[in-house]
């Protein structure tokens, strides 16, 4: 059972990390969180905490990539409950990041990073 929440979690695959990538829509819900901390991976531990406010239409990460990454992938997944879709990202409220289908693609990035997710009806 460990193992299947890990992999829904966090899997190291193609040479660097998926995040939630098999978390359930409903995990995502207005008012929800998902939590990690101290994760290990071979690119050294990775903590996250996201909340879901769809409410106000939007996601909040904050995100503890580890310095060991490198140039290795980045990727979090955001499954949104059904009639939910991911508009712009952007990090720190700032540059945007690209988005790929429910994918958003953190490649490059290292250290703690705030991640604001637009969610459009």
């Amino acid at each position: 059972i460990l193992r299947m929440y890990r992999s829904m979690l966090v899997q190291e695959r193609d040479g660097g990390l998926h995040l939630l990538q098999g978390t359930p829509r409903r995990w995502l819900e207005t008012g929800k969180e998902i939590a990690l901390r101290r994760a290990p991976t071979r690119f050294g531990p990775v903590s996250l905490a996201c909340r879901s406010d769809l409410a106000a239409g939007a996601v909040r990460v904050r995100l503890e990539v580890p310095e060991g990454i490198g140039g290795a992938p980045v990727r979090l997944k955001l499954r949104l409950p059904a009639g939910w879709r991911l508009g712009e990202v952007r990090l720190g409220g700032g540059e945007r990041l690209r988005v790929d289908g429910e994918w958003v693609v953190l490649d490059g990035r290292r250290g703690t990073l705030e991640i604001v997710a637009v969610a459009i009806r």
